[in-house]
C-alpha cells in the first residue's frame, strides 16, 4: 500500500509597550523619579546614579535590554534606593537576564529585607537556575510567614514553582517542602498538584493518596487522584470513582465539567455529552460550553444538535469565526456544498483563516466548478509569501485535479511548481504517483529514485517504489529489499505492513502474507489493506470468511471499487 504524504491543510522588546504584553515574565512598574532629591545615594556626587537611571529608562524604552538592566544594575549598586533595585530586578527579569535578576534582586532584599515580593522573587529565581537550597529556604521562609493565611504557604508556593521553572527544579524544592510534613493536607496536595502540572503522573498518584489518607473526605484531593490515575491508564478505576463522587454532589457542575473532560480522553464521547448537557441547561449562556458541545457532537456525527449549539454559540456573539468554520464542515459531511461554502466564507481570520479558503477551493470542485476553484487557489497563491504554504497550495491544486482525474492537467501544474521549487520532495512524490495513476511506471520509478538520491531512507518513497515494483511489475525480489528498507523505518505503519503481506503473496509465501495483511488490518481500516487480506484468504481457500470479510469492509467504504470489484470475482 502507498502511503500519501500530501499536507492538504495548512496550520498555518520593548519594557514599556503594552505590544509585549505576551511575554511571561512581565515587569511590575516601579515609580522611581529622577529628581536629584528622590534618590539617596552614599558618595556625594548623585550625577553618576541619576546619569545610569536616565541610560536605564531610555534603553528601555528603544528596546535595548541589555542596556537598560546593565544601567540600572550599576545603579542599585550605587545608591540605597531600594526602588532602584527593584526596577533593576523587574528589567532583568523581562529580559530572562536571570543571572543578572538574581543579583539585582539580591541588592533589593539587602536594602529591603522584609518586602515579601523580592523574597518571592529570589525564591523562584534560585528554582529556575537550579539553586535548590537557595529557593527551598527561601520558600520555607514565605511559608513560615503565610501559612495561617487563606490558602496556606504551600499553596503560594505551589503557585509560584508553576510559573516558567524546569519541572525538575520545581519538583526537587516541593518535594524538600514537604519531606517534613506528611500530615499537612496542604502541603500533600500542592505537591501533588504540581508533579500532575509536570506530567509527572506517579508522583502526584501517591502524593495525592496520602493527601486523602489525611483528608479522606477531600473532593479536589480524591479528583485529582483519579485523574492521575487516568494519565497512568486506570480509566476504568478513575472513572468508575468520579461517578460516584457525583453521585454524592450532583449539583457540583465543576466536577462534572471534569468527569467530561475525562470522559472525553478516554473517548467516551456520549458519556461526556450528557455530562456537558447537563452543566448545559443549569448554564445556558455559556458560549464556551456550548462551544465545547457542538465540538463534541460533531465528534460522534450527530451533526443536528452539533449544529443547534454551534448556532447559539453565534447568537451570543462568541466564537463567532471559529463555529462559522465547524458549520462549514457540518455542511461539507453533509454534501450541502454551496452552503459550506457560505460558512467558510465568513472565516476572515484566525487559525482557520487559511484552511477554510482551501475548502472553499474543494467544494468549488465538488460543484464542478474546476477552472473557479483553480483560480481561488492560483489567487491564494499570489497573496502569500511563504514558500511551503506556497507548495501546499500546488498539492491541493493537484490532488483535486487527479480526483477529477485530469492528469494532464495535473502533471502540467506538478511541472510548473517543481521549475519553481525544483527539487522538492513533496512534489516529486506527488507526481509521481500522478504518474502511477497514468500507467507511466518507468516515470514513476524515476522519481521515487530521484527522492531516494536526495533521501535514502525516506520511508514514503521506498514503500511506494516496493509497492509499486511488486503490485505492477515481476521484479518481486526487487520490491521485497526497498519494502524491507521500509518496514524497518517504519515497523509500526500499517500502510508498509500492508505492501510487506502483499509482496509476500506475489512471491508465493501465503502464511507470512497473511499473517502481515491481519495484522496491517488490525491496525487501521483501509479498504485497500481489507481487500488485499481478502484476496489472500480467497486464494487460500477460505472462500466464505474472504467475503464476510469484504462484506464488512464495504459497509465502511461504500465507494470502494477495489472491494466491489474483489466481491464480485468472489461471488461468482
Amino acid at each position: 500500500m502507498r502511503s500519501m504524504s500530501f499536507r492538504y491543510c495548512l496550520v498555518l522588546c520593548s519594557v514599556f509597550l503594552a505590544s509585549c504584553a505576551s511575554q511571561q515574565v512581565t515587569v511590575q512598574p516601579v515609580e522611581v523619579s529622577v529628581e536629584r532629591q528622590a534618590v539617596s545615594v552614599d558618595q556625594p556626587d548623585e550625577s553618576d546614579v541619576l546619569y545610569r537611571i536616565l541610560v536605564g529608562e531610555m534603553a528601555g524604552r528603544l528596546g535595548a535590554l541589555d542596556t537598560a538592566s546593565g544601567a540600572y544594575a550599576d545603579a542599585a549598586f550605587e545608591t540605597n534606593d531600594p526602588q532602584v533595585a527593584a526596577r533593576a530586578t523587574h528589567i532583568a527579569l523581562y529580559g530572562r537576564q536571570y543571572d543578572q535578576a538574581l543579583r539585582a534582586a539580591k541588592r533589593w532584599e539587602s536594602l529591603s529585607p522584609d518586602n515579601q515580593e523580592v523574597r518571592q522573587i529570589l525564591a523562584t529565581l534560585n528554582a529556575r537556575l537550579g539553586n535548590i537550597d537557595e529557593s527551598v529556604a527561601y520558600f520555607q521562609g514565605l511559608i513560615e510567614e503565610t501559612e495561617g493565611h487563606s490558602g496556606g504557604g504551600f499553596a503560594l508556593a505551589g503557585s509560584l514553582l508553576a510559573q516558567e521553572i524546569p519541572p525538575q527544579n520545581a519538583l526537587a524544592v516541593m518535594e524538600r517542602l514537604v519531606a517534613d510534613q506528611p500530615d499537612n493536607f496542604t502541603a500533600q496536595y500542592t505537591y501533588a498538584a504540581l508533579a500532575y502540572k509536570f506530567k509527572d503522573y506517579p508522583r502526584a498518584l501517591n502524593a495525592a493518596t496520602r493527601a486523602l489518607e489525611i483528608l479522606p473526605d477531600e473532593h479536589q484531593a480524591r479528583l485529582l487522584r483519579n485523574q492521575a490515575w487516568m494519565e497512568l491508564g486506570e480509566s476504568d478505576r478513575a472513572l468508575d470513582d468520579v461517578a460516584l463522587m457525583i453521585q454524592a454532589r450532583p449539583d457540583d457542575t465543576d466536577l462534572r465539567l471534569a468527569y467530561a473532560q475525562m470522559l472525553v480522553k478516554a473517548k467516551r464521547y456520549e458519556g461526556a455529552r450528557k455530562q456537558f448537557e447537563y452543566v448545559a441547561s443549569k448554564q445556558p449562556e455559556n458560549a464556551d460550553l456550548l462551544y465545547t458541545l457542538g465540538l463534541l457532537n460533531i465528534e460522534i456525527q450527530h451533526y443536528d444538535d452539533a449544529t443547534t449549539y454551534l448556532q447559539r454559540v453565534l447568537k451570543l456573539g462568541k466564537h463567532v469565526v471559529d463555529s462559522s468554520f465547524y458549520l462549514g464542515r457540518i455542511a461539507e459531511n453533509r454534501g450541502l456544498y454551496q452552503d459550506a461554502i457560505g460558512w467558510y466564507i465568513r472565516v476572515s481570520e484566525g487559525q482557520y483563516v487559511i484552511e477554510a479558503q482551501l475548502r472553499i477551493a474543494v467544494m468549488l470542485a465538488k460543484l464542478g466548478h474546476m477552472d473557479k476553484a483553480r483560480e481561488h487557489l492560483a489567487r491564494m497563491r499570489l497573496e502569500l509569501d511563504n514558500a511551503e504554504q506556497q507548495i501546499d497550495l500546488f498539492l491541493m491544486e493537484g490532488s483535486l485535479l487527479e480526483e477529477a482525474k485530469a492528469y494532464d492537467d495535473g502533471l502540467r501544474l506538478y511541472n510548473r511548481a517543481l521549475d519553481n521549487y525544483p527539487g522538492h520532495i513533496d512534489l516529486i512524490y506527488a507526481r509521481a504517483m500522478l504518474y502511477e495513476k497514468m500507467d507511466r511506471i518507468d516515470l514513476m520509478e524515476k522519481d521515487l529514485r530521484q527522492i531516494l538520491d536526495q533521501d535514502p531512507g525516506n520511508a514514503t518513497a521506498l514503500n511506494a517504489l516496493g509497492y509499486t515494483l511488486a503490485d505492477r511489475t515481476d521484479r518481486y525480489q526487487e520490491a521485497l529489499q526497498y519494502i524491507q528498507m521500509a518496514l524497518k523505518e517504519r515497523p509500526n505503519d500499517p500502510a508498509v505492513i500492508d505492501s510487506m503481506g502483499w509482496v509476500q503473496f506475489r512471491l508465493g509465501n501465503l502464511d507470512a502474507a497473511e499473517r502481515y495483511l491481519r495484522k496491517a488490518n488490525a491496525l487501521l481500516d483501509d479498504d485497500e489493506i481489507a481487500s488485499h487480506l481478502g484476496e489472500v484468504m480467497w486464494v487460500r481457500g477460505n472462500r466464505q470468511e474472504a467475503l464476510d470479510l469484504l462484506q464488512e469492509a464495504l459497509k465502511k467504504f461504500p465507494e470502494s471499487q477495489k472491494l466491489k470489484g474483489l466481491i464480485r470475482r468472489i461471488d461468482q
